[in-house]
């Protein structure tokens, strides 16, 4: 029997079973659909190859879906359908046509489904003439691989409820996060980028066995290279409106040739399996009702505290003093009330004009937690919101960072009163000092 048609088999079944247990209405007799999807998703460690027969069989149940208007198998399979080509090694041109042709023609169902229809319809498009394109963002920001000083920075906080989760069980998944994350370093994640953007798109044309044992090789300088090199190639690839998979490919075949280079032609190998990191995620007993807090100041902390170590204040570009050939300013400050009458003359003003010389440069003050976070929250640039304020002459403002504010992501684990602590949470945020922050 042909080995495809026993894939297909397998993850057809596997297939009906989430969609039997999404018919089943009462709970106690449910199956763990999480279990079913995580079995699905597990064939495509085992065989690189089942990409896309497994594709293929849930764009034809979700058709069918649609068709016969099952609309509550729509979303899980949708959901199951993005991961798998997410993880996928190779997925061809017909498919992702096809898959983005479904996500366009629910559209015109009420939300969610055209909710979500519409954010995985775009990702399709970026995915079908730049593949592995979701796989990159993906490793990138869960691992929080640097690409450049205006790098966003993704952090994932789980806060697990006490009244239903005890120590010893948080401190065990603390224990198996840390060994999960310490198996893959940033080279390593590095790595599975290049190889998996390299396999996505050019498929059996490439031999991935052997570009693996190449950056193996390699120093952790020289992967970080060919690192960057791919992600200018997949942002450009992005960013293009007429681009095409073609195109893409040969920009990354380029990079492929160097790098195996001066290795023999190398010939043709099986798809590879490249795994996907789990991602960096604190785990904490939600035990103190200002831990959240005190976690979310620590990361932006963290984040920003390179950017506002030292503070230039710019001199506005004021016209040269006559006699002494030096800029001039008058003071920031203040002393009269406003009244016409009570303004020192025009003889006056010019005996007090203060002098100071250009181009200040001084060490930033400690900010404290409310400033950092006003900062984090503030307005656009260029609105009343944003100008900078002065309290007993000290700046209050944090230099400029990156436009990309730091992403901090928030999952609690708990019951309905765990709901409401969180509840209760967001509202001290907010009422504290420079503390909107948004949902």
């Amino acid at each position: 029997m042909d080995l495809s048609a026993t894939e297909a088999d397998m993850v057809f079944q596997k297939v009906q079973a989430i969609l039997r247990g999404l018919d089943i209405q009462h709970p106690t007799q449910q199956s763990d659909p999480g279990m079913l999807r995580w079995t699905l998703h597990k064939s495509l460690d085992r065989n690189p190859n089942s990409g896309n027969i497994m594709v293929g069989v849930l764009i034809k149940e979700l058709e069918k879906a649609e068709q016969e208007d099952n609309l509550h198998y729509i979303i899980p399979l949708l959901h199951t359908l993005m991961y798998a080509i997410t993880k996928a090694a190779y997925i061809s041109d017909e498919l992702y046509e096809r898959v983005y042709v479904f996500c366009k023609k629910i559209l015109t169902l009420p939300k969610p489904y055209c909710t979500i229809g519409l954010d995985y319809a775009q990702r399709l498009k970026t995915e079908k003439k730049v593949p592995g394109f979701s796989y990159q963002k993906m490793v990138v920001l869960e691992q929080n691989l640097k690409r450049d000083l205006n790098h966003h920075q993704d952090k994932v906080l789980l806060f697990l409820d006490p009244a239903l989760i005890s120590e010893a069980v948080c401190n065990t998944l603390l224990r198996e996060t840390q060994a999960s994350q310490m198996s893959h370093s940033p080279v390593s994640c590095m790595t599975y980028v290049i190889t998996n953007c390299i396999q996505a798109s050019l498929g059996k044309d490439c031999n991935i066995e052997l570009l693996q044992q190449v950056l193996k090789d390699k120093s952790a300088e020289e992967v970080e290279i060919w690192f960057q090199e791919v992600l200018l190639v997949v942002e450009r690839g992005e960013q293009e409106s007429a681009g095409t998979r073609q195109r893409h490919s040969e920009r990354l075949q380029e990079i492929y040739k160097k790098v195996i280079s001066p290795q023999e032609e190398p010939g043709m190998s099986k798809l590879q399996r490249i795994p996907l990191p789990s991602p960096k995620f604190s785990v904490h007993l939600w035990t103190d009702d200002d831990q959240l807090w005190k976690e979310l100041m620590l990361f932006m902390r963290e984040t920003l505290t390179t950017d506002a170590e030292t503070e230039y204040v710019k001199e506005p570009e004021l016209s040269l003093d006559p006699e002494g050939n030096e800029q001039h300013r008058i003071s920031v400050w203040s002393n009269d009330s406003g009244i016409e009458r009570d303004l020192a003359g025009t003889e006056e003003k010019e005996s007090s004009k203060l002098y100071r010389k250009p181009c200040i440069k001084k060490k930033g003050a400690d900010v404290d937690s409310a400033v950092l976070l006003q900062n984090l929250t503030k307005a656009p640039k260029g609105s009343r919101a944003a100008t900078l304020q002065r309290l007993s002459g000290q700046s209050t403002e944090v230099p400029t960072g990156p436009d990309k504010l730091p992403t901090a992501r928030v999952v609690v684990l708990g019951d309905d009163r765990a709901l409401g602590r969180l509840a209760k949470a967001y509202y001290s945020f907010r009422e504290k000092p420079g503390g909107h922050i948004g949902p």
